[in-house]
């Protein structure tokens, strides 16, 4: 992408299984609709420190994709954004994310660690007092979180 590119439109990258890594530059604030949905071959998306949004469905059905980090100016995930990515298994939210819409992480029966470092758990997802986010739709999941932005000792 180049340095001129500020959005990524809607179904962009749909259904185009050759890349098998997506880096999206830190000029880019938004990615539309289904931008790189079913995309089999997709196993690393790096989102880049500007974008603010992450659209719906934008991964959708990106069932080799294993590993998520959604950087600090992320205030959003629309619903099913990540949803059926069935081998996802670990995601890092940043600090400034607000708002995860349903279904976000809906389908992804191998996701066990979401780690959140923001401050406003309760805005993202019910989180207990040792830090387990409770009520994020990522099927029956174990989930846990950051506290003060710290992932847990493992």
């Amino acid at each position: 992408f180049g340095n001129w590119l500020t959005s990524i439109p809607t179904k962009a990258f749909y259904h185009c299984s050759s890349l098998e890594t997506i880096v999206i530059p830190d000029n880019v604030t938004a990615i539309g609709q289904e931008a790189f949905s079913e995309r089999e071959g997709l196993r690393e998306a790096v989102i880049g420190d500007g974008v603010e949004e992450i659209g719906s469905n934008v991964f959708k059905s990106c069932e080799n994709l294993e590993k998520v980090n959604i950087p600090g100016q992320v205030f959003k995930i629309e619903e099913g954004a990540f949803n059926i990515c069935t081998n996802l298994k670990e995601v890092t939210i940043g600090a400034g994310v607000e708002m995860i819409k349903s279904a976000a992480f809906g389908g992804c029966q191998n996701l066990t660690d979401i780690y959140y470092g923001g401050r406003n758990r309760e805005a993202v997802a019910t989180v207990d007092q040792e830090g387990n986010v409770k009520g994020i739709a990522a099927g029956s999941a174990t989930i846990t979180a950051a506290l003060n932005g710290k992932r847990p000792a493992r």
